[in-house]
């Protein structure tokens, strides 16, 4: 059975080609475009990884994580960070706290970079 892949991003041109790349990859992709959507989806769906956008308006990405985090449900849901906020010290610190996989930078980290983190927390 394929593994799923709820990729969290306000971005949808960002979100489709992640979404095109997985597939080539057999992995069931589904999108929320919002921290609120992802929260539904990811209790609704309980997918193997989640691919995160962390500066959403509304919701942002730490505060889904926490939400995520403090569900039994969800708790255990791999979560791989993808954002533009810069490499602060804070922010690295604040997402290893939390239990996040991986932080990946949009701006330094190619599309088989993406794949080869969900391949890796996938295979773990």
């Amino acid at each position: 059975m394929a593994k799923q892949i709820l990729i969290v991003e306000d971005d949808v041109a960002i979100s489709n080609l992640y979404k095109k790349e997985l597939e080539k990859k057999d992995y069931t992709v589904i999108i929320a475009n919002s921290g609120g959507e992802g929260l539904k989806m990811a209790e609704a769906e309980k997918p193997d990884l989640i691919l995160l956008d962390i500066m959403m308006p509304a919701i942002d990405g730490f505060t889904v994580i926490r939400t995520l985090k403090e569900k039994k449900a969800t708790a255990k849901i791999p979560i791989i960070i993808l954002t533009n906020l810069g490499t602060s010290k804070i922010f690295i610190e604040e997402a290893k706290r939390l239990g996040v996989e991986h932080y990946l930078m949009k701006y330094k980290t190619s599309l088989k970079d993406v794949i080869e983190a969900v391949e890796k927390v996938l295979a773990s």
